[in-house]
């Protein structure tokens, strides 16, 4: 049997040998760790870019809300009083409107009192105007009579037109009237 001897191994050289490997892995361990916490630093630094971003456009349109509300609200109460304004235009056009009508009513009653009187009148008129005609038919045919009866009588014959005259005249001036 033969005996293989194993050279002895150097427990230094494995001993550094390991150090050296366990210290290359600590290194790469660390670059690792580093990277990681250069990206962490990174995406935190994104997302607070990204925070403050969102922050901003946020607040714009909370403002531009805000305004939007306010402006609404202020067109909102414009029209409101707007249209008050236009239903006190409008009561009061309807109150003149109604106290034109009552007015017009008024009037029209006063008016059919004046056409009734002035019928009235007419037809006092037209009974008179007849009587005066008949009168004047009567005298004309006194006269007539008078005249053939007593062809000498010259003088009163003009005194009695000269009357027909004056009564033709005042019974056209009541006409007029």
């Amino acid at each position: 049997m033969t005996d293989k001897t194993t050279p002895a191994a150097d427990p230094m050289g494995d001993a550094i040998k390991q150090a050296l490997e366990a210290a290359t892995l600590a290194t790469n361990a660390a670059h690792e760790a580093e990277a990681v916490l250069i990206a962490r630093s990174d995406a935190a630094s994104a997302m607070d870019r990204t925070a403050r971003r969102s922050a901003v456009l946020a607040a714009l349109a909370g403002g531009a809300s805000v305004l939007v509300l306010v402006l609404g609200g202020l067109l909102w109460l414009r029209s409101a009083s707007d249209l008050r304004d236009a239903a006190d235009v409008q009561a009061a056009a309807a109150v003149g409107f109604a106290d034109r009508i009552g007015e017009l009513n008024t009037l029209l009653d006063r008016m059919d009192q004046v056409v009734i009187q002035a019928e009235t009148e007419s037809q006092s008129l037209q009974t008179g105007l007849t009587g005066l005609i008949q009168q004047l038919d009567a005298g004309v045919e006194a006269i007539l009579t008078v005249n053939e009866t007593d062809p000498d009588s010259a003088e009163p014959l003009t005194q009695q037109i000269e009357n027909l005259r004056l009564d033709v005249l005042e019974a056209l001036a009541q006409t007029q009237l």
